[in-house]
């Protein structure tokens, strides 16, 4: 969106009032069509307004709890019905009568006929069970439907197949083991249940039960006394309340125009966009006349109402567990503490409306919201921003403990469920922490503003680093300049660019003696050993990180003075220790790191190395500087310094390219002039 400060002023108008009306149409789209009581109330608390009358007739719809109850009791009760399955009892009685007739001839029929008694007895009996989903409701009386008749069973006196088995079984009698043993096991083969659970029939009769049911426990006539004022609202007055104003609603739902209602919620939505443009245009004329901020804030706007109405689509969520606090900190990062709170104030009562107490939201979430601008203004470290978002769940908590204690003056009566959902709140709270990110690259707000002050040579840190080391300042500037040109032809972001190589060497503020572009005279490394000299080259770049975080520098702009040097080493004074002992460890000669990790890090460190080498060269002639950036690149490559940056080799030839022509032109031969 960094291109809408570009357009002329009567874009700038067309383009304010199209995003007034999208925000409005889109806030009216996601908003409940439903009428909003005038009166809260709260089960335990007092009745705080008139005495309320029944205007007309109605009933007394039953509780959550008491309904409840009743599906309970009607689902413990409700019958489980099953079938006779005609074909399966046939073809056990044919088979199994049929088994004895044909392969066991030689028995008497007096025991044939006292096996087939049993057939009978068992099949008459029936042979089946309760499904194994349904043994937690094995108490449920059962019923056993045949035809169009249907009679009460217990399925605790049914054959199952293992007692069918074991009955039939007992009534074989025959002597001999190994035939007794066949026949049993031909048995076991044939029987199959015959009583079968019918779930279509029960879940239905189950279902119409549930219907059934009545919703209401009574009846409150038209004139009849609903609440008196200051009546503790109990659960039984509560009910009378709760159907009074469902009824209510049903009948204005039906008398009242929609229209109407789209119309109350289109001036009351309108007038709180307008007080917010007011307020910009008269108390912060410069965020006003920049679209980019002007966009922002109505786009929380609506972000506010999209939250607020999430308890209202969504009754299982407290409106208290939403962190409405985020546009706070969000306000806040982006504008001034004034203008911050009034909009902030205007964001809170325009979603009050859908609040159960909306007196309440208002004194809860209003005075913490502003607490947080308040606490964000003396911010000095990301931490501080952990600490705050606890200290909003503790003052929301202390504030809505007064508040109910203020509304009843009983403290058993205070809803400790909503310490959860201020809990809720303060977790999601964090959120804020990204969405700052996600706004700054959006809206291009803080970000470009701060990088432009930072790169400003007259910011203070640049000017102690002028004064203290006036060769590492100049170092710096050229080499700021090198690499926005870069950041530039390949697409980087040169302002982000350009102030991380003007801080990228703040380290040498420190001993800037021991570093050469600062001497004069003599060189103080020379009655050093390289160890030590080594050491105190590469801590300015820990004393660098350790002066930008003291002076709270960005951390995209500490990445530069990080990673600049990467993982390298100092060849001058490894070399040197490496002529006394072949044996000398590269770590103690080696920069911390980490390597540069984004393509703005490694267009620093290699215009870094390219300008500082360019420095020592005694020859200046095209080919001898071409071969300079030719050999800075090609080690930095072997060396795998740029590997974890997102850069590409058809980037880096165009960097090596305009490097050349860069330092050509800065050391190109003069004229002489006569005298000098």
């Amino acid at each position: 969106m960094k291109y809408l400060n570009g357009l002329t002023h009567e874009h700038s108008k067309i383009y304010r009032i199209l995003l007034i009306l999208l925000v409005l149409g889109t806030i009216l789209w996601v908003t409940p069509r439903e009428i909003k009581w005038e009166y809260s109330y709260s089960k335990g608390k007092p009745w705080r307004h008139n005495t309320l009358y029944a205007e007309f007739d109605y009933a007394i719809l039953k509780s959550k709890a008491e309904l409840q109850k009743d599906q309970k009791q009607l689902i413990e009760t409700s019958p489980l019905f099953f079938y006779i399955d005609t074909a399966a009892q046939r073809a056990v009685r044919r088979n199994l009568k049929r088994n004895i007739s044909e392969n066991y001839e030689w028995i008497s029929a007096s025991a044939q006929k006292a096996f087939n008694d049993a057939i009978d007895e068992v099949l008459s009996t029936g042979i089946g069970k309760v499904p194994d989903s349904l043994s937690s409701f094995k108490d449920r009386p059962a019923k056993l439907v045949e035809g169009k008749s249907e009679r009460v069973t217990d399925p605790q006196r049914w054959y199952s197949l293992q007692s069918a088995y074991d009955s039939l079984s007992n009534r074989i009698g025959f002597k001999q083991d190994s035939i007794e043993l066949d026949a049993r096991r031909q048995i076991a083969g044939i029987l199959r249940e015959t009583l079968l659970f019918n779930e279509s029939l029960t879940n239905l009769v189950m279902k119409e039960g549930l219907h059934s049911i009545p919703r209401s426990l009574g009846k409150v006539n038209e004139g009849e006394k609903i609440v008196d004022k200051g009546e503790l609202i109990l659960d039984k007055t509560f009910q009378k309340i709760y159907s009074y104003e469902s009824k209510l609603k049903e009948r204005e739902q039906g008398n009242q125009s929609s229209i109407l209602l789209l119309l109350g919620q289109v001036i009351f939505t309108m007038a709180a966009i307008i007080i917010i443009i007011l307020a910009l245009r008269f108390f912060s004329k410069e965020d006003y006349a920049q679209l980019n901020s002007f966009t922002l804030i109505l786009v929380l706007f609506l972000l506010n109402h999209v939250l607020g109405n999430v308890s209202v689509s969504v009754a299982s969520i407290s409106i208290y567990a939403l962190p409405f606090v985020v546009f706070a900190i969000l306000l806040q990062t982006f504008f001034r503490p004034f203008i911050s709170s009034f909009i902030y104030a205007m964001y809170i009562i325009s979603v009050a409306k859908w609040a159960p107490n909306p007196l309440e939201f208002i004194w809860v979430e209003l005075p913490v919201g502003i607490l947080v601008i308040i606490w964000l203004t003396e911010m000095v470290r990301r931490s501080q921003l952990i600490f705050i978002i606890i200290a909003t769940f503790i003052t929301s908590g202390i504030l809505y403990l007064a508040s109910e204690l203020m509304s009843g003056g009983n403290i058993s009566e205070v809803h400790w469920s909503h310490f959860v959902w201020f809990g809720i709140s303060a977790i999601l709270a964090f959120l804020a922490i990204p969405l700052v990110f996600i706004v700054e690259r959006l809206f291009g707000l803080v970000s470009s503003i701060s990088l432009l002050e930072l790169s400003d040579t007259n910011n203070r840190m640049l000017r102690e680093l002028g004064e203290l080391a006036p060769g590492t300042f100049q170092h710096s500037l050229q080499v700021a300049n090198l690499s926005e040109s870069c950041a530039r032809l390949i697409g980087g972001n040169s302002l982000l660019m350009r102030t991380g190589a003007l801080y990228h060497d703040i380290g040498k503020m420190e001993n800037p003696k021991f570093f050469i572009e600062n001497q004069i005279g003599a060189n103080p490394h020379d009655d050093m050993s390289p160890e030590e000299s080594a050491s105190t080259i590469i801590n300015h770049v820990v004393r660098g990180v350790e002066l930008a975080r003291k002076n709270r520098l960005p951390e995209a702009v500490i990445d530069f003075i990080r990673t600049h040097h990467g993982t390298t080493t100092t060849r001058y004074f490894l070399g040197k220790a490496q002529l006394k002992d072949p044996e000398t460890p590269i770590h103690d000669f080696s920069y911390p790191g980490p390597k540069p990790f984004s393509k703005e890090t490694a267009i620093l460190m290699i215009c870094d190395g390219v300008e500082a080498a360019s420095r020592s060269l005694s020859d200046y002639s095209k080919p001898r500087l071409n071969d300079l950036v030719d050999d800075i690149i090609e080690y930095l490559l072997e060396s795998g310094q740029l590997s974890n940056a997102p850069i590409t080799l058809n980037e880096i030839s165009k960097i090596n390219n305009l490097l050349k022509q860069k330092l050509s032109s800065i050391y190109h031969g003069r004229i002489e002039y006569p005298g000098v």
